[in-house]
C-alpha cells in the first residue's frame, strides 16, 4: 500500500540496511520519546504485562481513539517539534527548517510542491480492496456498497485480457465504513460509494472485525451484513452497560474514600434542595440533595 502510493506521487522509498541500527537511531529515539509520554496517560497498557501488573487499563481509559489521535498529533506537532533536543542542539522544527531552507554554509532542499488534492492524496495512503463490480455493487467486509457511479463498470472486462473480469480499486477509511472510495478509471478521481442500505449506522472496520470474530466463536459458519450489524449493536449495548456500571463503581469508591469535612465555623443558610445537619445548635455540614446515594448493582 505504501509503496504503491509513493510510486504514484514520485516519493522515493529507501530501506535502511538490515542489522545496522545506527541508521534508524533518529526515528527510534523519537518513537521512544513519544511512547514514554503516552504512557503517562490514564489507561496506558505499559510496555509489557509485567509492568502493567494489576493496573486496570480499560477501566481507567479516558480517551476515545479519535481523541487519542488528536492528542498525539498536538503533542508531536506542537510540543515535541518545539522542544529543545540536546543531541541536535536545537528543536526538531528548527532542524527541519534548516534542511528545507538551508543555512549560511549549506543550501537547503527547497520546499516541496504543494499537494493539489489533499483528500485524494490522503486516500492514496489508505488501505484498499480490489473488487469486480456486479449488479448489486460490491461487497467489502460482508457489507454491500452501491452508487449509480458504478453502473457503467458492471461486468467490465480487463483491458489487457478480455477473458478476465476487470478489478477496480476501492479505498477504505477504517474508522468510518459508511463509504468506500472508488477510483474511477476514466476521470482518475475518487468517488464515494455509500452503504447500499443507507439506514445502517456508522461503524468502524475494527468493529466489523470484532463482530465477525464474535459470530464465528458463537458457531456461525456463514456471516452476512445483517448478522454483522446485529452483532455490532449487541456489542455497543454491552459496552454502554459496562461503562454505566464502571461509572457507578467509581462513584461508590470516591464516596468510600472521601475525606471527612471540617465543621463550618459559621452557620450556613440552606438553599432550596439542600439538607442541613445540625449538631448542638450549629450547622456542621452542607449536603446536596441525593449526594452520596449510589445505585445498587443488580445481578
Amino acid at each position: 500500500m505504501i509503496g504503491r502510493a509513493c510510486q504514484d506521487h514520485d516519493i522515493a522509498v529507501e530501506h535502511r540496511p538490515p542489522r545496522e541500527p545506527r541508521y534508524g537511531g533518529h526515528i527510534e529515539r523519537g518513537f521512544g520519546t513519544w511512547l514514554t509520554r503516552a504512557r503517562r496517560l490514564k489507561g496506558t497498557t505499559f510496555s509489557n504485562v509485567e509492568q502493567k501488573g494489576d493496573y486496570d487499563s480499560e477501566g481507567r481509559a479516558i480517551m476515545t481513539r479519535a481523541e487519542l489521535e488528536k492528542w498525539f498529533t498536538i503533542y508531536v506537532a506542537k510540543v515535541y517539534a518545539n522542544s529543545y533536543h540536546s543531541g541536535i542542539k536545537t528543536t526538531p522544527l528548527a532542524k527541519y527548517k534548516e534542511g528545507i531552507l538551508g543555512t549560511a554554509d549549506r543550501s537547503g532542499s527547497g520546499l516541496p510542491d504543494r499537494v493539489a488534492e489533499p483528500t485524494a492524496f490522503m486516500l492514496d495512503f489508505m488501505p484498499f480492496e480490489e473488487r469486480i463490480i456486479q449488479e448489486y455493487g460490491v461487497v467489502i467486509d460482508h457489507i454491500f456498497f452501491w452508487d449509480d457511479a458504478l453502473r457503467p463498470w458492471i461486468h467490465a472486462r480487463d483491458p489487457e485480457d478480455s477473458k478476465r473480469p476487470r478489478k477496480f480499486t476501492f479505498r477504505i477509511i477504517p474508522r468510518d465504513m459508511r463509504e468506500v472510495y472508488f477510483r474511477d478509471a476514466t476521470s482518475n478521481t475518487y468517488i464515494p460509494i455509500p452503504y447500499r442500505d443507507r439506514t445502517r449506522p456508522p461503524v468502524s472496520r475494527w468493529e466489523i472485525q470484532a463482530a465477525e470474530k464474535r459470530l464465528r466463536e458463537a458457531g456461525y459458519a456463514r456471516v452476512d451484513e445483517v448478522l454483522i450489524f446485529q452483532a455490532v449493536e449487541e456489542m455497543r449495548r454491552l459496552e454502554q452497560e459496562s461503562e454505566h456500571k464502571t461509572k457507578k463503581a467509581r462513584r461508590a469508591r470516591e464516596m468510600r474514600h472521601r475525606p471527612p469535612r471540617q465543621p463550618s465555623a459559621t452557620p450556613v443558610k440552606p438553599s432550596p434542595g439542600t439538607a442541613m445537619i445540625a449538631e448542638t445548635g450549629q450547622c456542621t455540614e452542607r449536603v446536596e440533595a441525593f449526594e452520596g446515594i449510589v445505585e445498587p448493582e443488580w445481578p
